[in-house]
C-alpha cells in the first residue's frame, strides 16, 4: 500500500494535470484558429496589392517606362511587412522590372516563372524559405491603328499587355503566432501554479481522510474489527466514517452469531448423517419389496399372454370344429327348401326357413371369431393385387342392392378425385367396406340414403361410409372398436349382431396399413372414414386435425 504523503502527491497531481489539459487544448486550437485567420488575411491583402499594382502598372506596361511607372508601384508594394518581392512582366513573357527583398531569391524566383501558371496562386520554395506566390494578368485596350491617335474612329479591342507576380512570406504569421503562445503561456502559468496549490489544499484537506479510510478498510479485510478512524470535518466525509464504523460493529455481531449458527448447523449435520444411514436401509427395504412386485407383474404378464394365445388358438379350432357341421346343416336346410328330396307343407317351409336364417347367422358369428383370432395370433394372411376402382365400386354396389331393397334405402356413391386402381388386400378392404355399409343399413331407417364416397390424393385413398342413422354419443366412440362391445347391450336390443364387425374392420385398416376415423353426432347420423396408402409398405401417418377426429376410434 503506497505511503500518505506519496498518494497526496498523486492526487494534486492528477487534479492539476485534469485543470491544466482543458487550457493546453484551448491554447491549440486558439493557435489553429489565429493561424487559420492570419492566412486568409494574407492571401485577401496579398490580392488586394496585386489588384492594385494591376491597376497601376497598364501605362508602364504599355510604354515600356520602367523607371517612371513600374518602379514606384514596386517600392509602394514592399512598404508591406509581408512582400518579398514583385516581378512586372510585359506581354511576351519578358521581365520588365523585378524587385526583391532578398538578393538570393531573385535567381532562383526569375528561373521559376515560367513553371508558374499564368494566373493564380501557389507555394515556391526560396532560399530564404517557403514564398506565396500570386499572379495575374494585366489587361487593356489597344488601338487597332493609329488614327486613333488623331482623333478618328479606329478598332480596338482587349488585350493582355502584361503579368504582374507578387511574392510574399508567410514569416509574418509564425511571429503571430509566437507572440500568440507567449501570451498564453504567461498567463496560463500562474494559473496552474494557482491550481496546483489549491489541489494540494483539497488533497490535504479531502483525500488525506479518505486514505485513511482506506487504510481502514484494508485493515478491516485483514481482520481488525476495530480498525483507527479519520475524524475529519466535512460533513459528509463525517458520515461516511461515522456509517463504517456502524457496519464493522454490525458485521461483528453478524460474525458471533454466525459462529452460533455453525455450531447449531454442525449438531443439525450429525443428526442428518444418523437419519441417512436410517434412511438408506429403509431405501434398500423399499427397493427389494418394488423388485418383487416387477417380477410378479412380469410372470402374470407372462401368464397373461400365454392365457391370451391359448384362448385364441382355442376359439380358432372350436371355429373350425363347429364350421364342418354347421355347414352341413346349412346345406341340407337350403336343399329342402328347394325341395328336392320332397314337396314341403307351408309350416315345414317357415320353420326349415328359419334353421337356415339361424344357421348363416351362427355360420356370419364363427367366421368373424375366427378373423379376429387370426388377426390376434398373428396368422392372418395378406395378399395385395390390383384392382380397377370402378370395378370395386360395382362389386360393392352388387353385394349391397339385396340388403339395401329391403329396407328401401338408396346408396347414393360419389367418385371425386379418386386413383384409377386400388393396390391392397381386395378381401379385406371389401369385408370392412361391407362391413361399415351393413352397419349403415342396419341402424338406419326404412327409406333413408347411405352415401359411399371414394377419393384419392398424393399421399392416400380416402375411403368414406356416411348414414342418416341414430347417431353416436361422443363418450361412446372410445368403446365402438372393443371386440363384443355393442352399445345396446340389453337382452331387449333392437339391433342383432356380434359386436365384432367394427372391431375386424378397425383390425384389418391396420393390418393393411390404414386407419380409420369416425365422426358422429346423435340423430344426424355417422361418418366412418377408412384412409389405406397409396403404397401399402408407406403406412398411413394422421396429422393432428386428423388425428382430433379419429382420436377415439384409432387410437
Amino acid at each position: 500500500m503506497a505511503s500518505a504523503p506519496s498518494y497526496l502527491r498523486g492526487v494534486y497531481y492528477r487534479i492539476a494535470l485534469l485543470v491544466s489539459v482543458p487550457f493546453f487544448v484551448l491554447l491549440f486550437f486558439a493557435i489553429a484558429t489565429d493561424y487559420r485567420n492570419g492566412r486568409v488575411s494574407l492571401e485577401t491583402r496579398s490580392v488586394q496589392t496585386l489588384e492594385a499594382l494591376s491597376a497601376g502598372s497598364k501605362e508602364g506596361l504599355l510604354t515600356g517606362q520602367s523607371e517612371t511607372y513600374l518602379k514606384p508601384l514596386a517600392e509602394w508594394a514592399m512598404f508591406q511587412k509581408e512582400t518579398s518581392g514583385v516581378i512586372f512582366e510585359d506581354g511576351s513573357g519578358k521581365v520588365v522590372f523585378s524587385k526583391m527583398r532578398l538578393p538570393q531569391d531573385e535567381i532562383l524566383i526569375l528561373s521559376s516563372l515560367s513553371k508558374m501558371p499564368v494566373e493564380g496562386n501557389g507555394v515556391i520554395k526560396a532560399p530564404s524559405g517557403k514564398l506565396l506566390y500570386f499572379r495575374k494578368e494585366v489587361q487593356s485596350w489597344k488601338m487597332v491603328s493609329a488614327e486613333e491617335i488623331f482623333g478618328y474612329s479606329g478598332k480596338r479591342q482587349l488585350a493582355n499587355v502584361g503579368t504582374i507576380t507578387l511574392l510574399t512570406t508567410p514569416q509574418i504569421l509564425r511571429q503571430r503566432i509566437l507572440q500568440t503562445f507567449l501570451l498564453s503561456v504567461l498567463v496560463i502559468v500562474p494559473f496552474l501554479f494557482i491550481s496546483m496549490i489549491v489541489a494540494r489544499g483539497i488533497a490535504l484537506k479531502v483525500t488525506k481522510p479518505v486514505f485513511d479510510l482506506i487504510g481502514a478498510f484494508k485493515a478491516f479485510e485483514q481482520g481488525d474489527y476495530n480498525p483507527p478512524l479519520p475524524n475529519p470535518r466535512e460533513r459528509e466525509l463525517f458520515e461516511l466514517v461515522d456509517q463504517f464504523r456502524t457496519t464493522t460493529t454490525r458485521f461483528a455481531n453478524l460474525l458471533k452469531e454466525k459462529d452460533a449458527t455453525a455450531d447449531q448447523l454442525l449438531a443439525t449435520a450429525q443428526e442428518l448423517e444418523e437419519l441417512n444411514t436410517t434412511l438408506e436401509d429403509k431405501i434398500r427395504e423399499r427397493t427389494r419389496e418394488l423388485q418383487n412386485a416387477k417380477d410378479m407383474l412380469e410372470i402374470s404378464s407372462t401368464e397373461a399372454m400365454e392365457a391370451n394365445r391359448l384362448k385364441s388358438e382355442f376359439l380358432a379350432n372350436m371355429s373350425h370344429e363347429l364350421r364342418t357341421p354347421l355347414n352341413a346343416v346349412i346345406g341340407f336346410s337350403e336343399l329342402l327348401l328347394e325341395e328336392i328330396p320332397g314337396p314341403l307343407s307351408p309350416d315345414q317351409r317357415e320353420c326349415i326357413t328359419d334353421i337356415l336364417a339361424a344357421g348363416r347367422h351362427l355360420l356370419k358369428l364363427i367366421n368373424e371369431i375366427l378373423d379376429l383370432s387370426k388377426v390376434e395370433a398373428g396368422k392372418m394372411p395378406i395378399s395385395f393385387t390390383t384392382t380397377k376402382t370402378e370395378i370395386f365400386v360395382q362389386e360393392i354396389q352388387s353385394l349391397m342392392k339385396p340388403l339395401l331393397d329391403r329396407k328401401f334405402q338408396e346408396l347414393i356413391v360419389t367418385r371425386g378425385e379418386a386413383s384409377q386402381s386400388l393396390y391392397t388386400d381386395q378381401g379385406k378392404l371389401k369385408q370392412i367396406v361391407i362391413n361399415l355399409l351393413s352397419n349403415a343399413n342396419k341402424f338406419s331407417e326404412n327409406y333413408k340414403k347411405i352415401h359411399f364416397e371414394i377419393r384419392s390424393d398424393d399421399r392416400m385413398h380416402s375411403i368414406s361410409v356416411r348414414d342418416e342413422g341414430m347417431g353416436i354419443a361422443k363418450e361412446n366412440l372410445r368403446h365402438i372398436f372393443e371386440a363384443f362391445r355393442q352399445l345396446d347391450g340389453s337382452s331387449t336390443r333392437t339391433h342383432e349382431g356380434t359386436g365384432l364387425g367394427l372391431t375386424l374392420c378397425k383390425r384389418f385398416t391396420e393390418l393393411i396399413g390404414g386407419k380409420i376415423l369416425v365422426e358422429s353426432e346423435p340423430g344426424k347420423g355417422s361418418v366412418f372414414t377408412v384412409l389405406l396408402p397409396l403404397d401399402p409398405t408407406n403406412p398411413v401417418r394422421l396429422d393432428d386435425q386428423e388425428r382430433e377426429n379419429g382420436e377415439s376410434a384409432c387410437g
